[in-house]
């Protein structure tokens, strides 16, 4: 169960400059595309799993820089559920929640400083919806 549901979870993710490496995707606001010299995403998907209409999902920051990141899961019935949090190189970010529909989303962004954190997600086309 575990296994086919991480494979059905799915990421939406940031990207401005593909195969873009961090020093040439920041911008003057300290924004980056949050991917990888390779042009992947530097925020993983390490774990997911629902029980009991509890879903829990974790990703895990890859690259060498800071992000900020943003997870939802579905719900029954409810709004989504929304988490987010700035994620330091090699950092984890779980979020969950009861009355799970099984489906989830998660977004990231490059910030090089909290301070801008709100600057760079209003950069990224749907983020606050």
């Amino acid at each position: 169960m575990r296994k086919t549901l991480m494979t059905a979870f799915t990421l939406a993710a940031f990207s401005s400059a593909a195969n873009a490496d961090y020093r040439s995707s920041v911008d003057e606001d300290g924004c980056w595309d949050a991917r990888d010299s390779y042009g992947a995403n530097c925020m993983t998907l390490v774990d997911a799993h629902r029980e009991n209409g509890r879903a829990e999902v974790t990703y895990k920051n890859k690259c060498s820089q800071r992000i900020y990141a943003r997870i939802c899961l579905t719900r029954v019935g409810k709004a989504d559920s929304c988490g987010q949090s700035s994620m330091r190189p090699g950092q984890e970010f779980t979020w969950y929640t009861h009355s799970s529909a099984g489906q989830q989303s998660a977004r990231s962004i490059g910030s090089t400083s909290t301070s801008n954190d709100w600057v760079c997600t209003g950069k990224v086309r749907g983020w606050r919806n």
